[in-house]
């Protein structure tokens, strides 16, 4: 009988699954290091990407800001261009106006070194995320032919697109390598549109708008300080506060400004004649002036006029705030002239003698006191406001308010370029 020993085989066996189980280990070991690794290569691209990506948030933030206080400026300028052009009877295309805007856009990125290089591949900012792995994003511009254009200008269609382009790029100590991404913003300049109001533009033309009656009268400039009130009226003459006059002789061939107000206590005799008196304050005129011609008169607060016994010719009259007329007698005549009276006028029943079809009075507010059966040329929106505006009013012009201009920049076209 052959007695086998199996001790040799088992132990073969054995020795062959430990080493088995060692590769196995060792391999298992090895992946799962690999792959350890490999998660943290992408957890560090993906923060370096999100410093690249928070370049481009701050750089696009940044030149927003720019963008829309630079664009109100010029916007703005182009506006009062529009007018002046329009005023001069110069008006240009509205797409030279909108081309305007862009290129002077343009040229005001150009001349911010934050935005623009005239050299390739510039860094125009560095900032550091965090200072334990060095995490941080430049900002570079790298083709300054290409990354700011126009593409627009020159073209006939209404609007502007102007395009500029930044790179960010993200590193960081534990991540080799870099990410790079690049934005482009987009600034759209809406089509201009320019409302001339109504009766204008080519149309039928006529009053549109109520008077101004603060710029009917100009202010006399470039006089000489007085304070002597005795030779008042005879020579040109700026007078500070308020003045009283007790004994007037005449207002002639003088451009006179009070900064104050105006009382005159007695008759002035000879009347005003080829002067310009202007008021700031109020005026109160207690006795009669005999005769208004050839003058300018303007009175920023309330006046009275209780007597003009010898009549207005030739002349314009504003008045401010309201006004009383014949208190204790006439204007006797009115021809070739115009009162404007801001707030109401009051004519005390008192007729006016002479009343000329070539005179006028307008009134902002209420008249009252005119005597029935007259038919004088006094006009006031409280009675109909049509006829006030196209016997009393301007030609409706181009304010800013007319002109629209749209406007607006696009963060959201942004490109991904890894490396």
């Amino acid at each position: 009988m052959i007695v086998r020993n199996n001790k040799g085989v088992t132990l073969v066996g054995v020795l062959l699954i430990t080493v088995i189980i060692s590769i196995l280990a060792v391999t298992l070991t090895s992946m799962i290091v690999n792959n350890m690794h490999q998660i943290k290569r992408t957890e560090k691209g993906i923060q370096v990407n999100d410093v690249a990506e928070m370049g481009i948030q701050y750089q696009s933030i940044h030149f927003s800001d720019f963008y829309h206080i630079r664009l109100t400026e010029i916007i703005s300028n182009v506006k009062s261009k529009i007018i002046t052009d329009y005023n001069n009877k110069a008006l240009n295309t509205n797409e030279f106006y909108e081309e305007t805007i862009a290129k002077d856009l343009v040229d005001s990125i150009k001349g911010n070194g934050l935005f623009f290089s005239h050299l390739p591949n510039t860094l125009l900012l560095s900032k550091n995320i965090d200072p334990n792995d060095k995490r941080k994003f430049e900002i570079i511009f790298e083709n300054p032919s290409t990354d700011l254009k126009c593409p627009t200008c020159g073209d006939i269609e209404p609007g502007e697109s102007i395009r500029i382009s930044f790179l960010s790029k993200g590193t960081g100590d534990n991540f080799k390598g870099e990410k790079k991404i690049k934005s482009t913003l987009n600034m759209e300049i809406g089509a201009i549109t320019i409302d001339l109001g109504p009766g204008n533009g080519g149309g039928t033309g006529g009053n549109t708008l109520p008077p101004s009656y603060e710029t009917i009268i100009t202010a006399p400039i470039n006089l000489p300080q007085c304070t002597n009130l005795n030779n008042f009226g005879s020579k040109d003459c700026s007078y500070k506060g308020s003045v009283t006059i007790n004994d007037p002789s005449d207002i002639s061939n003088v451009d006179i400004l009070i900064e104050g107000s105006l009382v005159a206590y007695k008759p002035i005799n000879k009347g005003i004649e080829n002067s310009t008196l202007y008021v700031k304050g109020s005026a109160d005129f207690n006795d009669p002036i005999n005769g208004i011609s050839n003058s300018f008169i303007y009175i920023g607060g309330a006046a009275e006029f209780k007597n003009i016994n010898q009549g207005i010719v030739n002349t314009t009259i504003v008045v401010i705030g309201s006004a009383n007329f014949n208190v204790n007698g006439n204007i006797n005549g009115m021809s070739n002239s115009s009162i404007y009276v801001k707030g109401n006028a009051n004519f005390n029943d008192k007729h006016i003698n002479g009343f000329d079809s070539s005179a006028k009075i307008c009134v902002g507010g209420t008249v009252s006191g005119v005597p029935s059966g007259k038919n004088y040329n006094i006009y006031s929106p409280t009675k109909n406001n049509a006829l006030f505006i196209e016997k009393c009013g301007r030609p409706g012009g181009l304010t800013e308010s007319g002109i629209d201009i749209g406007w607006d920049i696009d963060t959201s076209d942004i490109t991904y370029e890894y490396n």
